[in-house]
């Protein structure tokens, strides 16, 4: 019933895995298996495009672009409610909110989960997220507090960071991690930005659900913003994508300091060259 917005999502989801250099299938199981949701024409002219600009774009050398990491518990469910209702912040809020608040911040993202964070290269970021790390293990704290908070990096910790290893819960398990106090004078922890004692540490007891909010601290650590309308970004490959719902004028500001400005429809996606501002799938 709306081919032109269908378009726009196909194109999001198949060039968000090309630039995040990793691999993907088309799946069809269509109505009642009786027909392809693929068989309209101008969705297979679109799965034609991508193809020639993938293989384009495939001959580079692989480059990450995103300058901000969240990271994503997926074994802290063990320790929180698991009925609907019973847990309000751990799946609903600090994973699913935050992140889509974050990504219509305009910068660019990358997700990871705990399991695997030392094995990820965290030097390339400018900013890391800890979304839902209320357990952490000792080996775990050890990498964070050696690796992470280093070199000028900004980390943000939002609801109970390590509050627990499993066994043991406390505030003072927290505030270790952090480096810092977490709790004023009410005994209620607060929202705190850097400071000369934590350097580079940016607390929140509340899940950050809004883009303007997570905008000004990806800003303040220096991370690059490619919109400031609430637009989605990816990057990487060499390629911007844009998503947006509203449409309407944008500044596409790139790294190369190239800017590409000019109305994007409502329910589309761009991809851009990242180097030369070229508009690839428009």
């Amino acid at each position: 019933t709306d081919v032109d917005g269908d378009r726009a999502i196909l194109r999001r989801n198949v060039m968000i895995s090309f630039l995040r250099g990793t691999g993907l299938w088309y799946y069809d199981y269509g109505p009642a298996n009786a027909a392809g949701w693929w068989l309209e024409s101008r969705l297979m002219e679109e799965v034609k495009r991508m193809k020639e600009v993938a293989e384009r774009y495939h001959a580079r050398r692989y480059e990450p672009a995103a300058d901000v990491l969240f990271i994503y518990d997926t074994e802290v469910f063990y320790y929180t409610g698991s009925l609907p209702g019973t847990d309000p912040l751990t799946d609903r809020l600090a994973v699913n909110q935050t992140i889509g608040a974050a990504f219509a911040s305009g910068a660019a993202l990358e997700t990871v989960h705990l399991c695997d964070l030392e094995r990820v290269d965290v030097a390339r970021f400018k900013v890391v997220v800890f979304g839902n790390t209320w357990v952490l293990n000792d080996a775990q704290r050890r990498f964070i507090r050696e690796r992470v908070l280093r070199d000028g990096r900004h980390v943000v910790f939002q609801g109970l960071p390590g509050y627990g290893d499993g066994k043991r819960w406390s505030r003072e398990a927290m505030a270790e991690l952090v480096g810092q106090q977490l709790t004023r004078a009410d005994g209620r922890p607060r929202f705190t930005a850097p400071s000369e004692r934590a350097g580079n540490v940016w607390f929140s007891p509340d899940a950050i659900v809004d883009a303007a909010q997570w905008r000004r601290i990806f800003r303040a650590a220096g991370a690059h913003v490619y919109v400031d309308t609430g637009d989605v970004v990816h990057a990487g490959a060499g390629l911007v994508l844009v998503h947006t719902k509203e449409g309407g004028p944008r500044k596409i500001a790139l790294r190369s300091g190239r800017t590409l400005e000019k109305p994007m429809p409502a329910k589309s996606t761009w991809v851009i060259d990242a180097g030369t501002g070229e508009l690839v799938l428009g």
